[in-house]
């Protein structure tokens, strides 16, 4: 006998075109960016914490820096087992000092 195929291919466009897992895609939404406020506020961001970095390594050296964003990659990685409480990073949002940020 024939084995059958028990699965469906994506025929048209893959699965990145698929609108009931990803949204609707816009031709807008990839020529313009995000609102200049919001892309002035990541950038000035961006700025802070350079500043901050090489603030840190005229102070510390630069090995402190280093072992901050060390501890940052590892409280990154860690979240809550599979379950019903949704997975929160807690440790990284202590760390980084988003807990004072919400809304």
């Amino acid at each position: 006998m024939e084995e059958v195929q028990k699965s469906i291919a994506h025929q048209i466009g893959g699965v990145q075109n698929d609108a009931l897992r990803f949204g609707l895609q816009g031709v807008k939404s990839d020529i313009v960016g995000s609102h200049p406020l919001q892309s002035a506020q990541e950038s000035a961001n961006r700025i802070n914490e350079a500043m901050k970095k090489q603030c840190l390594v005229n102070l510390y050296g630069t090995a402190f820096p280093l072992k901050m964003d060390l501890d940052r990659q590892i409280l990154s990685r860690f979240q809550r087992p599979p379950g019903v409480i949704p997975s929160s990073v807690l440790g990284l949002e202590a760390y980084t000092g988003s807990l004072d940020d919400f809304g």
